[in-house]
């Protein structure tokens, strides 16, 4: 999701659901039309206080075989916070959900991690790169 643009900013993607059922078999793969937009920037209070904040909405239409499903969510995103403090959910025009800031660490101390998780981090990387251009290799021979 884009945050951080100015009101009135709006995008659109179209995109399929898989749907599958508690085995993980593919039931049906549905159509997803989303359409965003930075509605306003707003003051907004939470149970953790007060936030300048970009108001945006996304907007989802589940194309199902029989008729469509909308679901609205809207985001409240606050900057200082680099995260979303509030967010609301609507299924059909009926709110369904809301969820609010309560708590962070935010502003904790961060510890810094040591040098060898940040090496074996790197080496992990380099690994899966490797592996990921042997098993291309090995497809293309398999091809030919």
């Amino acid at each position: 999701m884009r945050y951080g643009v100015d009101p009135g900013f709006q995008w659109e993607n179209v995109t399929m659901m898989t749907v599958k059922d508690e085995k993980g078999n593919v039931i049906n793969n549905v159509p997803m039309r989303i359409r965003g937009m930075c509605i306003a920037k707003e003051n907004v209070t939470v149970p953790l206080g007060e936030y300048k904040c970009y108001e945006v909405s996304v907007k989802k239409i589940y194309q199902f075989p029989d008729g469509d499903r909308h679901e609205k969510m809207i985001f409240y995103y606050a900057p200082s916070v680099g995260n979303w403090v509030k967010m609301e959910k609507y299924v059909e025009d009926e709110k369904v959900s809301e969820l609010s800031l309560i708590k962070t660490n935010y502003g904790s101390k961060k510890i810094p991690l040591p040098s060898y998780v940040i090496l074996l981090a790197f080496a992990i990387a380099i690994l899966m790169k490797i592996i990921y251009k042997a098993m291309r290799f090995t497809d293309n021979e398999n091809s030919s």
